[in-house]
C-alpha cells in the first residue's frame, strides 16, 4: 500500500459520510420529539388523576368529620 493510498483510506475513515450524519440528525430530532411528547402525557395524567382524585379526597374528609363528631 502506498502513503497516498493509505492517507486516503485513514481520511475515508475518519470523517462519516453525508448521509450518515443526516440519519443520526434525523434520529437525535426523532428521540427530542419522542421525550417531549411523553413528558406532555405524564402532565396530562397528572391533572386527569387529580380531578379524579380530588373529589374523593373531599369526600373522604367530610367522611372523617362526620365520624368525628359521632364519637365525640
Amino acid at each position: 500500500m502506498t502513503a497516498k493510498a493509505s492517507t486516503a483510506k485513514k481520511a475515508a475513515t475518519a470523517t462519516p459520510p453525508k448521509g450518515i450524519e443526516d440519519v443520526n440528525a434525523f434520529g437525535q430530532l426523532n428521540v427530542d420529539a419522542l421525550t417531549k411528547a411523553s413528558e406532555l402525557a405524564t402532565k396530562a395524567i397528572e391533572g386527569i388523576n387529580e380531578e379524579i382524585t380530588a373529589p374523593i379526597g373531599e369526600r373522604f374528609e367530610t367522611a372523617s368529620k362526620t365520624m368525628k363528631s359521632y364519637t365525640a
